[in-house]
């Protein structure tokens, strides 16, 4: 990723950064001021990883532009994609909130931008008790509730119909049959 650090947060146009960063809809002008103060926007190139398995987060993903894929990695190598993650919306947002690595690799599938809530900023405005941070926290909890639904959705549906998922899997086996060495 290639880093570009925000101006100084009271230069920005927070009408501009509010719709361009939905989750801070309705944050009163300070909150908006204090947040940016702990952020950074970043040019991601198509390709670039925003973060692997294992790593701890460093801070909120929020994709401005471009779209990301989140992968997973299987015993056999074969990377499996979970989800792609459109501009608007958050990637690894259970990680920030939690504190625990990530279970899965994102890559950018286009170049995009990204604001990054940093970690260590949000956790000294959360120590020191600022509404900014309870209030990114119930967004974001709102937007996970959303995306754990429509995950849950893409899993009942793969066995509710497990047809609808053969093609994949034939794809799969098809791969290790043509790797295997015999």
């Amino acid at each position: 990723m290639v880093m570009c650090r925000m101006t100084d947060a009271a230069e920005i146009d927070h009408s501009k950064l509010v719709r361009a960063v939905p989750l801070l809809e309705g944050l009163h002008a300070d909150a908006i001021t204090e947040i940016v103060g702990v952020s950074r926007l970043y040019h991601a190139r198509e390709g670039s990883i925003l973060f692997n398995a294992g790593d701890h987060p460093l801070g909120l993903l929020f994709l401005i532009s471009g779209r990301a894929k989140v992968v997973h990695t299987l015993p056999s190598n074969d990377v499996l994609t979970v989800s792609k993650v459109d501009a608007g919306h958050v990637v690894g947002g259970e990680e920030f909130l939690t504190g625990t690595p990530y279970s899965y690799r994102a890559v950018m599938m286009n170049d995009g931008l990204i604001f990054r809530v940093e970690m260590s900023g949000f956790e000294e405005l959360r120590k020191a008790g600022h509404g900014a941070v309870s209030r990114l926290s119930r967004v974001l909890a709102v937007e996970l509730e959303q995306n754990t639904g429509s995950i849950a959705e893409r899993i009942h549906g793969i066995f509710s119909k497990p047809e609808n998922a053969l093609p994949h899997f034939e794809a799969l086996t098809m791969k290790h049959i043509q790797t295997a060495k015999i």
